[in-house]
C-alpha cells in the first residue's frame, strides 16, 4: 500500500519515510540535514507499507499508523502523546475531541472534549463527556466544531451554535 501527498511542507510534515538526507530525532520527528524542506507541488509517494491507516495531519506534523505502529513526520508532538493525538480531532479554537472506548462492550463508546491540548496534558477534567450509541468510528474537526461518523454510517455534528450553517442542521439545545 502506498500513501501519496502534496502541499506545504515547511516542517517536513509530508516527509513520512525518511531518505538519506534526513535523520530521525529521538522524539521520532525528521530533521532535514540539507537545508529547508521542499513543498510538494505534485502528488508524491511519501510512504509504502503493508498496511496504512488514515493519516492525521495538523499544521506542523502528520501522524499515520503503518503496519500497526504510529509514525510521525514534521515538528511533532512528544512520543507519549502520539496515540491520543492520532485518535483526536482539534478545532481551530484549540478544542480537542477524542473517542474513548467503553469498558463494557462494543455497542457504545464516549466522546470526550477537552478545552485544549494543554488541559489534557495537565490531567485536567474534560470539559464534556458524551455517551455515543452507536459507537463513533471517526471524528474530524472544522473551525468551530466537530463531525462524527458512527459505526452505522450516521453522521453527527456539534459545535458553536452561533455558526449554525457550519453544523449543517438546525440547532438543538441540550436538556438541562
Amino acid at each position: 500500500m502506498d500513501l501519496f501527498a502534496t502541499g506545504f511542507n515547511a516542517w517536513n510534515q509530508l516527509s513520512i519515510s525518511h531518505s538519506a538526507g534526513q535523520k530521525i530525532l529521538p522524539d521520532g520527528t525528521l530533521q532535514d540535514s540539507g537545508g529547508e524542506p521542499h513543498d510538494l507541488y505534485e502528488f508524491t509517494k511519501v510512504l509504502s507499507a503493508t498496511d496504512i491507516e488514515r493519516p492525521v495531519s495538523r499544521l506542523t506534523y502528520t501522524i499515520v499508523r503503518q503496519d500497526g505502529h504510529l509514525a510521525v513526520a514534521g515538528s511533532g508532538p512528544r512520543t507519549e502523546e502520539l496515540e491520543f493525538l492520532y485518535t483526536s480531532a482539534e478545532s481551530a479554537s484549540g478544542e480537542l475531541l477524542t473517542i474513548v472506548q467503553d469498558q463494557n462492550g462494543d455497542d457504545s463508546n464516549k466522546l470526550v472534549k477537552y478545552s485544549s491540548l494543554s488541559s489534557w496534558r495537565t490531567g485536567s477534567e474534560p470539559e464534556s463527556i458524551f455517551p455515543c450509541t452507536p459507537p463513533a468510528t471517526q471524528i474530524a474537526a472544522f473551525d468551530t466544531g466537530f463531525v462524527i461518523l458512527h459505526s452505522d454510517g450516521a453522521v453527527s455534528t456539534f459545535g458553536d451554535a452561533r455558526f449554525e450553517a457550519c453544523l449543517g442542521r438546525d440547532i438543538t439545545t441540550p436538556d438541562r
